[in-house]
């Protein structure tokens, strides 16, 4: 997840749309792993994996990770 979900206009549709499902699934990846980590009661897995998604979402939201932030 190296470049955001914000809109970057100069990015050509299709790869816009590659790019979003890539990040999708690297998401409900990480989702699966929670539950998989919460069911094995590892607490602390499960945990840290929902701190870096909050982490990325927080640069997305504050355009640290933003493409729109490099123009």
């Amino acid at each position: 997840m190296t470049q955001g979900s914000r809109i970057n206009f100069d990015e050509p549709i299709p790869e816009m749309i590659k790019r979003l499902k890539s990040e999708h699934k690297k998401f409900e990846s990480n989702l699966v792993k929670v539950k998989a980590s919460i069911e094995d009661n590892n607490i602390t897995l499960a945990s840290e994996i929902i701190q870096s998604i909050l982490h990325y979402l927080f640069q997305i939201e504050s355009g640290k990770n933003s493409v729109l932030s490099r123009r």
